[in-house]
């Protein structure tokens, strides 16, 4: 039974950080972007 448990858990890290992310992703390719837009 712990075993599941930790597993679940492990899970859930990996969901948010993944989440985490892919936030950050998208928000530094939106800066990315502006960047680009105020050059030209």
């Amino acid at each position: 039974r712990g075993a599941i448990e930790n597993n679940e858990q492990h899970e859930a890290e990996i969901a948010s950080s993944r989440a985490l992310a892919e936030e950050q992703a998208s928000n530094s390719s939106k800066e990315i972007l502006q960047d680009i837009d105020s050059n030209f």
